[in-house]
């Protein structure tokens, strides 16, 4: 198979060739970054099992040293809503320390490096992924649903797009299962390998996740070496920088193997894509993105960008067809081989809700939005603070009550109810507040938790339209419908646009192409995806470490740093700091665009200087 033009060489023109072998201050400073990191990141792992999203990995029970760590918080006799508020600034700086000694390694890696050097910073990587897997604390539940879904596959012999977790309740995953009511929305590849790695765990819980954030791991070191060799055989240049961006970053750190999401694994199969193309071998590298789609399925956006690179790279239309014919040909047999197994009809398909539903919001600008476009069609503040997943249920007073119009005994009294005054509860409680519905008043109003107790659901009101629709949730009123229809259709139509203009004008290159999915990412960050979490971003380090130098790829790298902000503010939710989770993604998503503009505006400031000096006349001489 023939070559393709080097994808990163035409990136940055004007880059030195700067011959590293002999550069031993540079080498020192990486080796600093290093070894302070591994340093920082034992704090953090400490520090993150103080947060409000912590839950134990067992790994204490595997190794001893990782006792030790799980015993410096177990020592912490706070509340953990005490807890949370004392770690979240530490661990926010500590993660901004990390990155700040990433940032370091990237700016000193361009240049030509020998390949031991190569390979060490990708040892470096590995090594960082080691230490994670010792921490008795992840910042996510995912794993044990990655367990329980793999073992309704594997071990039980049912579905996981059909069954639930709450269905196997003697399960050893299901105590530590957040989705406990929900099927599993992971792509059928995944479920087949989850299913044969708890299946060989057996029993032990700790050993099922501890494979699994291995597998994690050893994903993302994966991926590092590859996004490495396709730069390195591109432009030796910018091999060391491929292998920092991805293998270094904290992001891939934490989501890998701390809290082993399974993005890493569609990251490597995507990376594998990519050095397939590089080598020739466009085919293949369809297959394996088709696999990094049958993980998760937003990987499939990528391969109508490759089906149409590789024609236009191709010379000939027998060259062309032949592609295409193979590529059909190993997609189908990858397909049916992945989803005979698991196929259930279109349930098997169920995560395209998350791109839908009217609940499916979540630390996403798009959140935001929502929340003043129902105010717009007729809903209230105190109707937006209520998460769109919450159903209600009733309690009754058992004392005279008083319903207030604010969370505040100095609110407006709107009314004194007797005991056994029958009530919706609308809202979270919050303040030793709840926000109820009163059907005989049909008002809205405040309680004081103390004074109601729940109940069954009174069958009187099943005729009552108030109260059936406010039984189904925020999600189910009329505004929210109109809102979610509106956001989708803009938010889904600006990422189809960037998306077309990345398959017309950024597949003539491979760099091109990584540039054009990177954009594509992006969009569907800030404005397609209204559920959204951390290691999402991990999707687009692979296309930006194989175009370092492109503006785009700088933003990623930032954002990758913004969305740690996330494991921060949440937690803030029931205390008097609620508006750091409610507004929670301006910072995530905002301060990232901050610094690049701010970034962008010094690079032009200095590239104008240095244009003004050259341009300047030679001072006359005497």
């Amino acid at each position: 198979m023939r070559s393709y033009p080097p994808p990163l060489a035409s990136v940055n023109p004007h880059l030195r060739d700067r011959d590293h072998l002999g550069s031993r201050s540079a080498a020192a400073i990486l080796i600093a970054c290093a070894v302070l990191s591994v340093g920082l990141y034992v704090a953090v792992f400490v520090t993150a099992g103080r947060l409000h999203t912590a839950v134990r990995t067992g790994a204490e029970d595997l190794f001893p040293v990782s006792s030790l760590l799980l015993e410096a918080v177990a020592a912490d006799g706070r509340t953990p809503a005490a807890r949370h508020a004392a770690a979240a600034p530490p661990f926010l700086l500590l993660a901004t320390a990390l990155f700040l000694l990433y940032v370091v390694a990237l700016a000193i890696s361009p240049g030509r490096w020998t390949m031991r050097a190569i390979a060490a910073a990708v040892i470096a990587g590995g090594a960082f992924q080691v230490l994670a897997l010792l921490s008795p604390w992840m910042l996510s539940t995912d794993v044990y649903s990655y367990a329980i879904y793999g073992r309704i596959f594997g071990v039980y012999h049912a579905s996981p797009y059909v069954d639930v977790p709450a269905q196997y309740p003697g399960d050893p995953y299901l105590p530590h299962v957040f989705w406990k009511y929900a099927p599993s929305y992971y792509g059928p590849l995944w479920t087949i390998l989850s299913g044969a790695a708890v299946r060989l765990a057996g029993e032990d819980a700790a050993v099922g996740v501890f494979a699994l954030r291995m597998f994690a791991a050893a994903s993302a070191l994966g991926t590092a070496l590859a996004v490495t060799a396709v730069a390195y055989r591109s432009s030796r240049d910018w091999a060391l920088t491929a292998a920092v961006l991805v293998g270094w970053n904290p992001l891939t750190v934490i989501e890998g193997g701390l809290s082993g999401h399974n993005d890493l694994l569609m990251s490597f199969l995507t990376a594998c894509g990519f050095l397939l193309l590089a080598t020739g071998w466009p085919a293949l590298a369809v297959g394996a993105i088709l696999l990094a789609g049958l993980v998760k399925y937003v990987a499939l956006a990528m391969i109508p960008l490759v089906v149409v690179f590789v024609v236009r790279t191709l010379q000939g239309w027998r060259a062309r067809a032949g592609f295409v014919a193979r590529a059909v040909l190993l997609s189908a047999t990858l397909g049916w081989a992945v989803l005979a197994p698991t196929w259930i009809g279109p349930a098997t398909l169920g995560v395209a809700t998350l791109g839908a539903g009217s609940d499916r919001y979540t630390n996403s600008l798009a959140e935001l939005v929502l929340g003043e476009l129902r105010v717009l069609l007729g809903e209230t503040r105190e109707d937006t603070e209520v998460p769109l997943q919450f159903r209600g249920w009733w309690v009754a007073t058992h004392r005279p009550a008083p319903l207030h119009s604010g969370r505040d005994e100095r609110s407006e009294l709107i009314a004194t109810v007797e005991p056994w005054t029958e009530l919706l509860v609308i809202g979270v409680e919050r303040l030793g507040w709840m926000r109820v519905y009163a059907p005989d008043l049909e008002r809205s109003a405040f309680v004081p938790s103390s004074a109601v107790g729940p109940i069954d659901r009174p069958t009187r009101f099943d005729d009552h339209a108030g109260v059936l629709a406010r039984e189904r949730g925020p999600s189910g009123s009329p505004a929210t419908m109109e809102a979610n229809r509106l956001i989708r259709l803009v938010g889904w139509g600006a990422f189809g646009a960037v998306w077309l203009a990345a398959l017309v004008v950024g597949t003539s290159t491979l760099g091109g192409l990584a540039r054009g999915w990177t954009a594509a990412l992006l969009a569907l960050f800030y404005l397609g995806s209204a559920w959204f979490w951390p290691w999402y971003v991990v999707w687009a380090l692979v296309p930006a470490a194989l175009s370092p130098a492109a503006a785009i790829s700088r933003l990623v790298v930032l954002l990758s740093w913004g969305v740690l902000v996330l494991y921060v503010a949440l937690g803030f939710g029931e205390t008097d700091l609620w508006f750091l989770q409610t507004y929670r993604a301006l910072a995530v998503f905002g301060a990232p665009v901050a610094l690049f503009l701010l970034d962008g505006s010094i690079r032009w400031l200095a590239a104008w200087v240095r244009r003004s000096i050259a341009a300047a006349p030679p001072a006359a001489t005497v």
